[in-house]
């Protein structure tokens, strides 16, 4: 029977979490773009929105984790955290809609 491993990276120094959570936005759009085959005006037009993702991102996540009080404080605590992390992605994702990598046709 095959066995499956699990393995979770503890990202705990503030520059190691920024870069990853841009490449990730990155690829994402990399990828996005490429499946859905997005022009070249589409691509244009969702890495200028991608500026709004931070605010939208936190008020998403902020919005689901109110609802529960004990986790209200400590989410006010970090939530500095998140929205640099949020601006990181969504960095990240304007830029992957620019790179020559979303342009390709998926093989």
């Amino acid at each position: 029977m095959p066995s499956l491993g699990v393995y979770h990276e503890n990202i705990s120094a503030l520059d190691t979490l920024l870069c990853s959570r841009m490449a990730r936005g990155r690829a994402f759009a990399a990828i996005r773009s490429r499946e859905q085959r997005f022009s070249l005006v589409r691509r244009i037009a969702y890495a200028a929105g991608a500026g709004a993702l931070p605010v939208l991102m936190l008020w998403r996540i902020a919005r689901r984790v109110m609802k529960d009080r004990a986790l209200a404080r400590q989410f006010l605590l970090v939530s500095p955290l998140v929205f640099l992390g949020a601006v990181a992605w969504s960095t990240g994702e304007s830029a992957g809609y620019l790179s020559t990598a979303a342009s390709r046709t998926p093989r």
